[in-house]
């Protein structure tokens, strides 16, 4: 994106960092957004929030973060949902949580989530790491329109889409 830094534990970005390594490599003070997109999930959240409180630390004063992540409420009524109706699973959901333990390599191990987050949660974390004027919306991004029962019969992240968002976005000031 125009105008953004970007920070990533690959090469590719413009400051390359493990987010596993406290402090972040940016000035106090020097940030006036943070845009974490599915990022937080993929840490304890011990660590997590380590790191959103790391990121309220490089925030300018009233500078804003905002932070996507998969909605746990969404991922239990899929699961829920295949087990009563007998379903079989797509094999991404078992990748969702817990099954990244079985990895040696950290790069693999990396792309699993290790905790997840409900609205309460989420707002509780960002709390908790200082920020302020918090508000918690959450979004279903889907394919195909909410009136194709054909479709929704055989995907179940669908059908639980039409109760719960499947992703969560938190906006909080410094």
């Amino acid at each position: 994106m125009q105008g953004y830094r970007t920070l990533d534990f690959y090469k590719h970005a413009d400051i390359t960092h493990d987010l596993h390594n406290l402090p972040l490599p940016i000035d106090t003070n020097s940030i006036e957004r943070i845009n974490f997109s599915h990022i937080l999930e993929h840490f304890v959240y011990t660590h997590g929030l380590e790191l959103l409180k790391e990121c309220h630390r490089i925030l300018k004063p009233f500078g804003r973060i905002d932070v996507y992540v998969p909605n746990l409420t969404n991922c239990a009524l899929v699961l829920l949902g295949a087990k009563i109706l007998r379903a079989k699973m797509s094999p991404e959901m078992g990748n969702l949580y817990g099954k990244g333990f079985m990895y040696e390599d950290r790069e693999q191990y990396n792309q699993f989530h290790k905790h997840g987050y409900i609205s309460s949660s989420l707002k509780e974390i960002l709390k908790r790491a200082g920020f302020n004027q918090i508000k918690i919306s959450g979004s279903s991004k889907s394919r195909r329109q909410k009136g194709d029962f054909e479709y929704a019969r055989f995907n179940l992240g669908w059908f639980a889409s039409l109760i719960s968002p499947t992703e969560l976005h938190g906006v909080g000031y410094k």
